[in-house]
Order: C-alpha cells, then structure tokens, then sequence
C-alpha cells in the first residue's frame, strides 16, 4: 500500500496539507529522516535513473570541479563555495573509484545533508 502524501513527508516536517501552517513545521533533523534517506530504495532508483545525473554520467569527462558545480546548481540550486568544490572533486576524481558511483555518492551527500532536507 503507498503512503498517503500526508504521511510520507511527515518525516520531513512538513504539517498535513488540510492546515500547511509554516508555525507547524520541525526544521529539526530527526532519526526518521536519516533512516528514510540512508534506506529508501525510491531514492536509489531516482539517482540511479534520473534522466540528468545519467547524462552528467555519461558526459562526464570535463573536470571534475566543473561536474561539482553542475551537481549543487542541479541539487541545491547554488554554486559550492570552494572547500566544497575542492572536496567534491577529490571525490569524482577518486583512482578506482568509477565515475558513475563517484556521481551517485555525491548525490548521496547532497541530499542528506541538511540544507537539502530543510530548503527543498
């Protein structure tokens, strides 16, 4: 049975849609929201096929700080600040690690992280 919207964003705060009052939104980070995030495998798929991140995959052999760029405008809607662009590409341009996995961890950290959770 799939969850009612209600129900499924209540891990995120989000009040139900019948009042939608911003007073009774939790921008606190709760154990739900970890678990749903680190074990959704909704997530997964959506990462793995998403139309954009497979096609920065695929097209993927610019610099590696340039594809950090494209992936916090893509996923944050802002350009990473340089600590951040220096860490992802580190990442992308792990030896041994593929390019694609390196795109999806990335993903990864994007979306866990908490301006993710509490702005989108």
């Amino acid at each position: 049975m799939a969850a009612s919207p209600a129900r499924s964003s209540r891990p995120f705060g989000r009040p139900a849609r019948d009042t939608g009052l911003e007073s009774e939104r939790n921008h606190q980070p709760s154990e739900a929201q970890i678990l749903f995030l680190l074990n959704a495998s909704e997530i997964q798929q959506r990462i793995e096929r998403g139309p954009r991140l497979r096609e920065l995959a695929k097209n993927a052999r610019g610099r590696p700080a340039e594809i950090a760029t494209q992936l916090f405008l893509l996923i944050l809607s802002r350009r990473p600040a340089a600590a951040e662009t220096a860490a992802a590409a580190r990442l992308l341009g792990a030896a041994g690690l593929p390019r694609k996995q390196a795109l999806d961890d990335l993903v990864w950290v994007l979306i866990n992280g908490k301006e993710f959770s509490s702005r989108h």
